[in-house]
């Protein structure tokens, strides 16, 4: 093998292991920050269910303004979230809401299970 052939070859080898590992490095990190979002996501549903069950408790009267208080926490941590996340990440979640997030929660836990 002469030495054009050699440098070539070692070349071609050398851009499509960066090009591998771009793309495989890339996928990683994506599948990385999905299940990390989708982590927070079910803490802040357990999270929603424990303010839940105390406000119960509590024999509070302000039901209403509990429920609104309650929905703006909620489409506040969403936003939050979005805010932080790389945005390829957050549009492959394909998650713009808390019903969208707490139905991904779902499937995630009955996967697991």
């Amino acid at each position: 093998m002469d030495a054009g052939i050699a440098f070539l070859m070692f070349f071609a080898g050398a851009i499509s292991h960066l090009f591998a590992s771009r793309i495989f490095g890339m996928t990683s990190s994506v599948f990385i920050f999905k299940r990390t979002l989708i982590n927070c996501f079910i803490l802040l549903k357990y999270t929603s269910s424990y303010i839940e069950i105390l406000h119960k408790k509590s024999d509070n009267e302000n039901d209403e303004v509990f429920n609104v208080v309650l929905s703006q926490w909620k489409n506040l941590s969403i936003l939050t979230l979005r805010r932080f996340i790389p945005v390829n990440v957050w549009l492959s979640l394909k998650v713009s809401n808390w019903d969208e997030a707490m139905e991904l929660v779902s499937r995630a836990e009955k996967s697991r299970s």
